[in-house]
């Protein structure tokens, strides 16, 4: 953790389950065990030319603002309530679209179980849309500026 600016420490602290930690993960498959959070969270900001101790230091912004990440496998689930039955949520992975199908299940039935019933989501990837829609997500234009796609669950 030496090279590590401040953003990556913490959530690296967080990550291994820190004092504030705010990551929750299900147990690995038992013949593929889960990327680290910070090289799911690495991966996704490489892919998008973001430095990554600016993308860092906006997830750990976040998650001081009340986000909230989710771990299942290769992927995490970004989930900032924004009132009863509303989040706002991010999806990043690691995962091949054959596995991302179980993983957007995966979350969507764990939303579901919170009483989160509408998500909004910035910038959804096409490929996790249609693997929400699978599973009962009717997701259109969103009626807030500021996000693409509103989602119910």
């Amino acid at each position: 953790m030496a090279n590590m600016g401040i953003g990556e420490a913490m959530l690296m602290h967080s990550a291994m389950g820190g004092a504030n930690a705010q990551i929750a993960s299900a147990p690995p498959a038992a013949n593929k065990p889960a990327a680290s959070a910070i090289r799911i969270l690495t991966n996704y900001f490489q892919n998008r030319g973001i430095p990554l101790q600016q993308g860092m230091a906006a997830v750990q912004k976040e998650i001081g603002e009340g986000l909230q990440l989710l771990q299942y496998k290769n992927s995490i689930m970004a989930v900032k309530e924004m009132g009863k039955g509303v989040a706002q949520i991010h999806f990043f992975t690691l995962d091949t679209e054959a596995q991302l199908k179980e993983d957007v299940k995966h979350f969507v039935n764990l939303l579901r179980k919170a009483g989160i019933h509408t998500v909004y989501i910035r910038d959804a990837d096409p490929v996790f849309l249609q693997a929400a829609q699978e599973f009962g997500v009717a997701a259109g234009q969103s009626d807030q500026p500021q996000f693409k796609v509103k989602a119910m669950l």
